[in-house]
């Protein structure tokens, strides 16, 4: 339930915030497809969380704001400094600016800054998308318009099986 988790995490008394409670909060953001909601809160926490994975979403919210010779210098300071395995992400940075070759043709561990940098980025999800079992990322590809019918029927059916998505949205889903 992505809505109830960031409502939680936005109830959270502030001395108890830390980088999960404030992952949580990121994370829903991007999985919801609220980029901008996303990008703020990312902003405001960049200076507190200085991980790989904050300075990535800082990049992609850099990207989406159109500072693309920022997001060009922070990916590659993120290779420099030995982090350049998310092939994913650097390739969707790599879209983002421009760059038309660059396609993701598999995504078998999807995280939600993934999946809001494919459809920011207009691709498709890849058919591997689905070897995910994580009921949140699922319920985001059944809903998730750059995603094959087949591929979100299926990413439906599953989290409908787990209670992540009402029966009447899948019915909808089928209808559709």
């Amino acid at each position: 339930d992505i809505a109830a988790a960031a409502d939680l995490a936005a109830a959270a008394p502030l001395r108890t915030a830390d980088e999960s409670l404030a992952r949580v909060q990121v994370d829903s953001l991007f999985l919801a497809y609220d980029n901008a909601g996303a990008c703020r809160r990312v902003r405001a926490l960049v200076r507190d969380y200085r991980g790989p994975h904050w300075q990535k979403a800082l990049i992609f919210c850099q990207a989406l704001a159109g500072e693309h010779a920022k997001a060009a210098l922070g990916a590659e300071l993120l290779r420099e400094l030995g982090h350049g395995d998310d092939q994913v992400f650097f390739t969707l940075i790599g879209a983002l600016g421009g760059d038309k070759g660059a396609v993701v043709e598999s995504l078998p561990k999807p995280v939600p800054l993934h999946l809001a940098m494919l459809r920011a980025a207009r691709q498709q999800l890849p058919e591997d998308v689905l070897g995910t079992a994580d009921a949140a990322i699922l319920r985001t590809v059944a809903k998730s318009p750059n995603a094959p019918l087949n591929l979100r029927l299926e990413a439906a059916e599953r989290a409908e099986a787990v209670g992540a998505l009402p029966s009447d949205s899948l019915a909808q889903l089928y209808a559709s």
